[in-house]
């Protein structure tokens, strides 16, 4: 399943768009704020951690940046 639709999933509600950004670059934000970043953390994120802290968002506090990323089972030797 994609992202944007495990997203809308769990928040029907929610507005997605993706766009192109810098090389090796992936970043969610979520109103205008930073979620996660590859460039920060180093990997893609742990999907069920983005998709649930963005269904338990009340809108009025400020977004915590999620760090986790997905575990890797590929070893590049």
């Amino acid at each position: 399943m994609e992202f944007e639709d495990l997203i809308k999933a769990a928040v029907p509600e929610a507005e997605v768009s993706g766009g192109v950004g810098r090389s090796r670059s992936f970043e969610i934000k979520l109103n205008d704020e930073l979620l996660f970043s590859k460039l920060e953390s180093g990997g893609f994120p742990d999907k069920r951690k983005i998709v649930d802290y963005i269904r338990d968002y009340n809108g009025s506090s400020k977004v915590t940046a999620i760090v986790d990323t997905q575990s890797s089972s590929c070893v590049i030797l």
